[in-house]
């Protein structure tokens, strides 16, 4: 199996320009720099799809009661390990 593999993409001529500069003035790569963009933008999308199942979640009915539930246990641990 490849460990890169190569696609061709359309880009406006302005964000080229930007990508010919930046990567010029950071003496990287421009392949590099859309590689770092878009491992940026995926934990954007992955941290904010977690934000969004949490807010779910604690508008869920069995959700809570199962949190509230395990809370208990926990209190009962931590009360047993300071006696």
């Amino acid at each position: 199996m490849k460990s890169v593999l190569t696609f061709t993409t359309t880009i406006s001529p302005a964000l080229m320009l930007w990508l010919n500069e930046y990567s010029k003035e950071k003496k990287i790569t421009k392949r590099l720099v859309i590689e770092q963009a878009l491992k940026i933008y995926k934990n954007n999308i992955m941290k904010k799809e977690l934000e969004e199942s949490f807010k779910r979640a604690s508008q869920d009915e069995e959700i809570i009661k199962m949190s509230e539930e395990n809370m208990d246990d926990y209190t009962e641990q931590l009360k047993r390990l300071h006696i």
